[in-house]
């Protein structure tokens, strides 16, 4: 009768271990077609989206960072995540708590205008002005008052955005493209042995983007571009070299050296120089794009290989280098400069310092400062880039 109790005992024991700490896979399947068809449901599927950001899926569901991270079972990732994450939501709680009513306070009482004692409005009667220091008819107090409701609302879209991801509607991408898909890639390799899947039956079943894809690589809103312009040659090289070399390359900066005047913004010889990022900074290439002739490339300038990880130029370029150029053309002829002197460089940087966004510029082959003037390529407004300076002059 002991050793029955004691049977049944160790029974009950290993069935609550194993309903409390359930194993990572269930039970492999002898049947291949359950194999492979659990494969498909537990593998993680890695999208990228634009030069930064990307998306998650498992068995067709969104999933997030924190779970990339805990599958792929790395103490160090995982603590990568929980940090970007605790970050993001101490600043998206900050943002809001303090944004929201600060901005409605500043609206508010500014739109009423300042009064030192109570005010009538219809029928409601208000308590004197707090913040406001001017009369509602000036024209400062309407810009306090529509400054304030900007914080309220950007307040308002931070808190949204955790309430968001706290009801996993929202999945903020906190992983560098590269290490996500590197991550991922591992987990549905581990997946795959523990599984006993061959190669041939796992490239079956990856849940990878299809090729497909590909010719809407180029965004419709991003400009047509002419014969010789920059964006023409973007519109070239990106689907080219991601044929070539597949989706993980993605354009970051382009340049060229074979313009030489304001007046047209188009190479009439030479080439435009396209930067890509791989999935490695060793890999990165720079793509040439002649008006005439195949594309081909080389390695990146180190000077170059900075901005990388910079601005989605495909989803943030509105302006080709033909406008870009002509709205330099007055900046220059302040400084004298009536054409471009052999050399130098025309570039379309994805940001500029603290400056968060793509910017035309041209660097002067005789000056060894970095420029002073460039194009917001999004908005087609002039920029002063030294108020945004971070980074060293260019060598």
């Amino acid at each position: 009768m002991k050793s029955d109790a004691l049977a049944f005992l160790a029974a009950t024991v290993f069935v609550a271990a194993g309903v409390s700490s359930p194993p990572a896979l269930a039970d492999v399947p002898s049947n291949d077609t359950a194999r492979i068809q659990q494969y498909e449901d537990q593998a993680i599927a890695f999208e990228p989206q634009g030069s930064r950001s990307y998306t998650l899926t498992r068995g067709g569901r969104r999933i997030d960072d924190s779970l990339l991270a805990s599958l792929s079972d790395d103490p160090d990732l995982l603590d990568e995540v929980h940090t970007a994450q605790r970050d993001r939501h101490i600043y998206e709680l900050t943002t809001g708590i303090v944004g929201v009513p600060l901005g409605l306070l500043l609206a508010v009482d500014n739109f009423f205008g300042h009064s030192a004692g109570p005010r009538k409005f219809g029928g409601v009667t208000l308590p004197p002005s707090i913040v406001a220091p001017f009369a509602a008819s000036d024209p400062l107090s309407f810009a306090i008052s529509i400054g304030g409701a900007i914080v309220a609302i950007y307040g308002a879209w931070q808190l949204g955005e955790f309430i968001g991801e706290a009801a996993g509607t929202y999945h903020p991408a906190y992983l560098p493209q590269a290490e996500a898909k590197a991550a991922a890639k591992e987990y549905n390799q581990q997946l795959a042995i523990e599984l006993d899947l061959t190669a041939t039956e796992t490239a079956e079943a990856t849940p990878e983007a299809s090729p497909s894809a590909m010719p809407n690589a180029v965004p419709e809103s991003f400009p047509a571009g002419e014969d010789g312009s920059g964006c023409w040659a973007l519109r070239q090289a990106v689907p080219y070299v991601q044929a070539k070399l597949g989706l993980d390359f993605q354009p970051y900066l382009e340049w060229t050296q074979d313009l030489h005047d304001f007046q047209t913004g188009l190479i009439q010889n030479g080439a435009w120089h396209v930067l890509f990022a791989g999935p490695d900074p060793k890999a990165d290439i720079d793509a040439s794009v002649p008006l005439r002739g195949g594309i081909s490339w080389t390695g990146v300038r180190p000077y170059f290989s900075r901005y990388r990880n910079g601005t989605d130029l495909m989803s943030n370029v509105r302006v080709d280098s033909p406008r870009a150029m002509f709205l330099l053309k007055e900046p220059f002829r302040e400084q004298q400069v009536g054409w471009l002197p052999a050399g130098s460089y025309v570039v379309l940087y994805p940001y500029w310092g603290r400056l968060h966004g793509p910017i035309w510029t041209v660097q002067l082959s005789q000056r060894r400062l970095p420029p002073a003037v460039g194009i917001d390529a999004k908005f087609g407004t002039l920029v002063d880039m030294a108020r945004y300076r971070e980074h060293p002059p260019i060598p």
